[in-house]
């Protein structure tokens, strides 16, 4: 995902770089023919590589919409369905993060080089500046499956819960970072991007006293439960609690 920021980053100072140029040559009027310079202009990309970009944007493009149209259906799904449909939901948006940045790296790689991509940036851009809302519906699917032990579980149930617990967290914290690392970008480019960051901020705070008082929860517990073990040794179900 931080990959991914960095090629939106590329992408946009490549695009805002091109209009700042074009306001200034416009705003600027030669004094005379002999002063005036033409700008030295890209290659062309051979053939075969527009060719191969062209069909490397329409999978992409198809990619998206593939993910597009199990969204719908992951949000008409109940129960089991539903996270079925979800898993195949996150595979396919796995699919077009790299497919898109894999088609970005190699347009940014010939940019690099001198060559004429401008047909493929914009199109590259309204891909990749999906990033918050698909970062949202993530964190939104990633929550809906979150499941908190319970202590009537059995032990080996517990344990199973604790760790498909542990992994949505990580996951969250994942999505979360990559936002946080976006922000920061957009704004140095002078995008606003403050309404995010300022939600964002807030469901940071709410997490970490959530985990705090949940970690509190869980020590208690471990407390009581040694205190049980210590008055009924026999027992055989306490210490694998």
């Amino acid at each position: 995902m931080v990959r991914i920021i960095s090629v939106i980053l590329g992408l946009l100072l490549l695009s805002a770089s091109g209009i700042a140029w074009s306001q200034e040559a416009d705003a600027v009027e030669p004094e005379s023919a002999e002063e005036a310079t033409t700008p030295e202009l890209p290659e062309p990309l051979a053939p075969e590589v527009v060719a191969d970009f062209e069909e490397r944007l329409a999978l992409v493009i198809a990619k998206r919409r593939d993910a597009d149209r199990i969204e719908a259906q992951y949000a008409a799904a109940e129960g089991l369905q539903a996270q079925l449909i979800g898993g195949r939901l996150d595979v396919a948006l796995g699919d077009w993060f790299r497919a898109t940045i894999e088609l970005a790296d190699a347009v940014i790689g010939k940019l690099e080089d001198g060559k004429d991509v401008a047909r493929f940036l914009d199109p590259l851009l309204q891909e990749l500046n999906r990033v918050p809302d698909v970062g949202k519906e993530i964190m939104e699917r990633l929550e809906e499956q979150v499941v908190f032990p319970d202590d009537q579980l059995a032990p080996a149930d517990m344990v199973v819960y604790d760790q498909q617990l542990l992994k949505i967290v990580n996951d969250l914290d994942a999505v979360y970072e990559s936002l946080l690392t976006y922000i920061e970008f957009a704004e140095n480019l002078g995008l606003d991007e403050s309404d995010l960051r300022q939600r964002l901020s807030q469901e940071l705070n709410d997490a970490s006293a959530n985990r705090s008082v949940f970690l509190t929860i869980a020590l208690d517990s471990v407390t009581v439960l040694k205190g049980a073990v210590a008055t009924m040794p026999s027992d055989t179900d306490l210490p694998k609690r």
